[in-house]
């Protein structure tokens, strides 16, 4: 009977697997919307002939893909359930999840409206098909990861590590990458930031006036020892040069130490130097590069912390201090990552060390110095340059883009009264024109200021609103952060135009010798973009997908204590989707981490696998000795 039962099984894991590769291969060859559906419909033939003209109007002469991908998927079906062996139930939410998210890129793309799902019978069809076909994509790839970061074996074992070779060895790799973008790429605001550090325009709260300080500083520094603006800036970027090798290479020096996997160390060793996002933005004057450096330094500081057994020596303490009032004072949002996680720090110390004073000491400490350091050095730094203090719209984009949506699509229905509300606060006559699914920008441009009354009957109409519209609120979220794990979707933009101005006078200028280099280091980048596999790690939504799939690996472990070093990543993803915008630099602290942090995973569940070994060793010989007395 076992026999029977077990062949079964496999006969209909192998039909699901064929389905499955079906699916796959179509989701990922065909058009989602077939243009002459009505035309195909309208024919006079069986329903079935009509439903195959137009699976064959979707691959749209692609036929010959869609055969050779399937075979090629099969193949990787087979080998993948071969080598898992996988319990069917393990990681279904997530694959789920990522599959619905990910075919939400064609209504939003062609139409931004859910409703494109279903509008038709065929497309019904369709979307049960792709949405199938992405599952099964994401749950055998996820499993597949998982069972070979549980499986790994080649760890080095006791091998003693140089930490300054190994910040030698990066420096080096790394150099040619920020001489290239001599003095120093800008973005907009970066050249906005260099105006108000050099006093030129007035400072405000739009960027982190710690940054844009710290840029005018060196940026003078350079002008009066050197008379040359641009000197000052190659001082900045070799600041930060240097404080991203000291930070990325402690990272790489701890896995060592550690004794991690060769061949995970060698990928996360690949992943440090050829990585768009990290090689491509060293030499670039970005607030956003100097932050995630100092939130992965964080992390790590979280990472000692637990492998400590949660407790703070005196150098972990000064650690998380430092890094975490760094993190705050190079982004705005630095503090909502922050606060939170010190915070869970200093629960988990007094839980775990309740009578022992010296750490409930250190703990407080890490609690209360980053606050008031931070505080301290913003309120210097606003009563000094005269800091104009920005509004609180910043941290309304999400309720302010529900109502814009709510407005263009319900304007009829909406009394006068809540009309009136809501032009107080936002300007109702434009509101609907300002409207855009992925930018809240324009709609928070109307916002008239704060008034506490105003705000408090807006936010009745808000939640009013909702329970009237729920699927108006649930698409204008969607329709701005689809993105985030959207495969499809590749955002890419480098930086290499060093030259600054103001009123027409020039600050800093480029040199035609480093920007001809710099462009085939430009086409570098793009063509790691292109390449199979390896697109994947300059590509943002791949690294939110990783944080989620690593995420459901911590919990299946029960590494719960890797939810306090997850705390200040996935409270940056809050901030990702509660934002006004969606862009990549964003997500700089998952490109950073993850890396790390899956080869510690990977060490943390060798450390359990032995020691469970061991304890059942143990046990088994004094139940031996029990036996023989």
């Amino acid at each position: 009977m076992n026999k029977i039962w077990k062949t079964f099984y496999m006969k209909r894991r192998q039909m699901i697997l064929i389905f499955g590769a079906i699916c796959s291969a179509y989701a990922l060859t065909a058009e989602f919307f077939v243009s002459d559906f009505a035309d195909i419909m309208q024919q006079e033939q069986l329903y079935l002939y009509k439903v195959m003209g137009c699976i064959n109007s979707a691959l749209n002469g692609k036929e010959v893909n869609f055969s050779i991908l399937t075979i090629g998927i099969l193949f990787m079906y087979f080998a993948g359930w071969k080598y898992c062996s996988f319990d069917r139930s393990k990681f279904v939410i997530v694959a789920c999840f990522l599959s619905v998210v990910t075919i939400l890129y064609y209504p939003y793309t062609f139409g931004n409206s859910l409703s494109l799902l279903f509008h038709t019978e065929f497309q019904v069809f369709q979307t049960i098909i792709f949405l199938f076909g992405f599952f099964e994509l994401f749950h055998i790839s996820i499993n597949v990861l998982y069972v070979y970061i549980e499986r790994i074996k080649d760890f080095d074992e006791n091998k003693e590590v140089c930490f300054w070779k190994i910040i030698l060895k990066l420096a080096l790799l790394w150099f040619p990458h920020v001489i290239v973008k001599f003095p120093g790429a800008f973005c907009p605001d970066s050249r906005g930031q260099l105006r108000q550090g050099l006093g030129l325009t007035p400072f405000n709260a739009h960027h982190p006036p710690f940054h844009s300080w710290l840029l005018g500083v060196c940026a003078s520094f350079g002008n009066k020892l050197f008379h040359s603006y641009n000197i000052g800036v190659f001082v900045f970027i070799l600041i930060q040069y240097l404080i991203m090798v000291l930070v990325f290479g402690h990272a790489l020096y701890y896995l060592e130490k550690k004794g991690g996997s060769k061949s995970l160390k060698h990928i996360i060793w690949m992943i440090y130097c050829i990585c768009p996002f990290i090689i491509g933005y060293i030499g670039v004057v970005l607030k956003d590069i100097l932050y995630s450096t100092f939130c992965f330094a964080f992390i790590q500081f979280l990472v000692i912390f637990i492998d400590n057994k949660k407790n703070l020596t005196i150098a972990n303490s000064v650690g998380l201090i430092i890094s975490s009032v760094l993190a705050i004072l190079t982004r705005n949002n630095g503090k909502e990552v922050i606060y939170p996680t010190v915070l869970l720090i200093l629960v988990a110390v007094i839980y775990k060390n309740k009578k022992n004073v010296v750490q409930l000491i250190r703990a407080c400490m890490v609690f209360v110095l980053p606050i008031i350091i931070s505080f301290s050095c913003s309120k210097v730094l606003e009563v000094c340059y005269d800091i104009q203090k920005g509004g609180i719209q910043e941290a309304l984009s999400f309720p302010f883009q529900q109502t814009a949506r709510t407005v263009l699509e319900h304007s009829d229905e909406l009394p006068e009264e809540e009309k009136e509300i809501i032009d107080r606060v936002l300007r109702y006559d434009t509101l609907a024109e300002r409207y855009r699914p992925d930018l809240s920008d324009p709609v928070k441009g109307g916002y008239t200021g704060w008034d506490k009354s105003n705000m408090i009957q807006y936010a009745k109409v808000w939640v009013n609103q909702f329970f009237r519209y729920p699927m108006t609120y649930c698409e204008a979220t969607l329709s701005q952060n689809y993105y985030i794990f959207c495969l499809f979707i590749n955002k890419q933009g480098y930086y290499h135009d060093s030259k600054a101005e103001y009123m027409n006078q020039v600050i800093t200028f480029e040199y035609a010798f480093w920007d001809k280099i710099d462009r085939l280091f430009e086409m570098f980048y793009k063509a790691i973009n292109k390449l199979p596999v390896l697109n994947l790690i300059s590509n943002a939504s791949f690294w939110c997908i990783m944080l989620l799939v690593f995420s459901s690996f911590v919990w299946i472990k029960k590494e719960y204590d890797f939810l306090i070093i997850l705390c200040p990543l996935w409270l940056t993803m809050i901030c990702i989707v509660l934002g006004p915008v969606y862009a990549p630099r964003y997500t700089y602290p998952f490109t950073y981490s993850l890396p790390f942090l899956i080869g510690y995973f990977s060490i943390r569940v060798k450390e359990v696998s032995c020691a469970k070994k061991l304890k059942y060793n143990n046990e088994w010989r004094m139940n031996d000795e029990e036996l023989w007395r």
